[in-house]
C-alpha cells in the first residue's frame, strides 16, 4: 500500500480524501496544521503529499520551501486562490503540481497516479526503471528479473520499456505500435511471456 500525506485544516475534505484515495490503494494520513504537517512530510515514510496553500499555524507556500531543503517528496498543491500568479509560484518552489479548489477528488487520484508514474523507480536521468522485481537499464539495452538476467529481441525490449515506463497506466494500441512492435495486432493483443 501507498502512504499519501495530506496537510489541510479542513478536515471534512481530508475525511472524502481519505475515502476517495482508498478506492485507489492509498492510505491517506493526515496533518490539520503547519508544524505537524512538516514534520510528517519530512518524516519520509510517504510516497507522495498533497499540501494546502492556507494553513492553520502558517503557509503551505513556507512549509513548501522548508520541505525542499532537505526533501525531494513529490508533492501537489492545493488552494482556494486560483491566480495564475500563486499557481506559477507553487511551481517554481517546488510543488509537482497544483490543483485549484474546489475539485473533483477523482481528478486528485488522477494526478497522484500520474506523478506516481514519472517519479517512481526511475533514475535520475531516465535511463533504468525498476517495477516489482523486473528492472530495465535503456543505457545497457538489459532487463533483470528477480536479480536474473532475461533475454530479449529488440523489439520485446522495447515494448517493455514502454511498458515499464507506464506502469500503472493503460497504453494504447498506437503506442505500442510506435515502438516498432510485432506483437500489436489491429484487433487483439498478444501478451509476451518473458523470462519464465
Amino acid at each position: 500500500m501507498n502512504h499519501v500525506l495530506v496537510i489541510d485544516d479542513d478536515r471534512e475534505l481530508v475525511d472524502l480524501l481519505r475515502e476517495i484515495l482508498a478506492l485507489d490503494g492509498f492510505i491517506v494520513d493526515a496533518a490539520y496544521d503547519y508544524d505537524s504537517g512538516l514534520a510528517g512530510a519530512l518524516d519520509g515514510e510517504y510516497v507522495l503529499v498533497v499540501l494546502d496553500v492556507m494553513l492553520t499555524g502558517g503557509s503551505g507556500l513556507e512549509l513548501l520551501k522548508t520541505l525542499r531543503r532537505s526533501s525531494n517528496v513529490p508533492l501537489i498543491l492545493l488552494s482556494a486562490v486560483g491566480e495564475t500568479v500563486d499557481r506559477i509560484l507553487g511551481l517554481q518552489i517546488g510543488a509537482d503540481d497544483y490543483l485549484a479548489k474546489p475539485f473533483d477528488p477523482r481528478e486528485l487520484a488522477a494526478r497522484i497516479h500520474a506523478i506516481l508514474r514519472r517519479t517512481r523507480d526511475t533514475s535520475t536521468d531516465g535511463s533504468d526503471i525498476k517495477v516489482g522485481d523486473v528492472a530495465l537499464s535503456a543505457t545497457r539495452r538489459a532487463v533483470l528479473r528477480a536479480e536474473e538476467p532475461v533475454e530479449l529481441t529488440a523489439v520485446e525490449f522495447n515494448v517493455l520499456e514502454c511498458l515499464l515506463r507506464n506502469a500503472g497506466s493503460i497504453v494504447t494500441r498506437e503506442t505500442l505500435a510506435e515502438t516498432g512492435s510485432t506483437y500489436c495486432r489491429p484487433n487483439r493483443w498478444q501478451p509476451v511471456e518473458i523470462g519464465q
